[in-house]
């Protein structure tokens, strides 16, 4: 059995300015703009091209999901296959 989440209240979310400002931070952080059109091959290689390993320290304050090290993981993973790409 699914429940709502536990942070939606009414047609919005109780973290919706949390959330507002990472998102703020990482368009900045990837020269995007509202409005702008990606597709995922073109959202990664700007993320490897403006989003620099051990910058989600930055971006990413106050996100819950930080300290587990995940997001980190897979931006070095994504990092690395750039990088293999490139050689190949």
């Amino acid at each position: 059995m699914r429940a709502p989440c536990p942070h939606k209240r009414g047609q919005s979310c109780e973290k919706a300015a949390k959330i507002a400002a990472l998102d703020t931070r990482h368009a900045r952080a990837s020269s995007l703009a509202d409005g702008d059109c990606l597709t995922w091959s073109g959202a990664q290689a700007r993320i490897v091209a403006h989003v620099p390993l051990g910058s989600l320290a930055q971006f990413c304050v106050g996100c819950q999901w930080l300290e587990l090290g995940l997001c980190e993981a897979a931006l070095s993973e994504l990092h690395t296959s750039h990088t293999e790409k490139g050689r190949g």
